[in-house]
């Protein structure tokens, strides 16, 4: 967020969900399933 406010073009990648640092924070378990497949990916591609 803070680099974001600076002007600094960013990407946001995680899983879904609502109340970011809120009392009350979740995330679905079905995004971060698909998020950490994708990072694996990631990474078996470029320590390939």
């Amino acid at each position: 967020a803070f680099i974001a406010a600076a002007g600094i073009p960013t990407v946001m990648f995680g899983p879904g969900g609502e109340g970011a640092h809120a009392r009350v924070e979740w995330v679905s378990i079905a995004g971060t399933d698909a998020v950490a497949h994708t990072l694996l990916e990631v990474a078996r591609r470029v320590c390939a």
